[in-house]
């Protein structure tokens, strides 16, 4: 079983699984074949990368909020 990278903590599982299904949408081959399961190990991306996705749904979150409220918005 291919071993992938896990989080360091508690509360980013969420994250985790948005991350994955993001970088397999962007990296996998379009016919997925068994010998092209290797890219899917410890080393397909860091853990810290799938914790910044956080950063990044904030982020996408304020600028809805600001669009929605003709940039009226105070969150931070």
């Amino acid at each position: 079983m291919k071993q992938v990278p896990q989080q360091r903590n508690e509360y980013d599982c969420g994250l985790f699984v948005l991350f994955f299904m993001e970088r397999f949408l962007e990296e996998a081959p379009e016919r997925l074949k068994k010998k092209d399961l290797d890219m899917f190990g410890k080393q397909w991306f860091r853990p810290e990368e799938a914790s910044g996705l956080r950063r990044k749904i904030s982020d996408l979150l304020k600028e809805e909020f600001e669009n929605a409220n003709g940039g009226a918005c105070d969150l931070d």
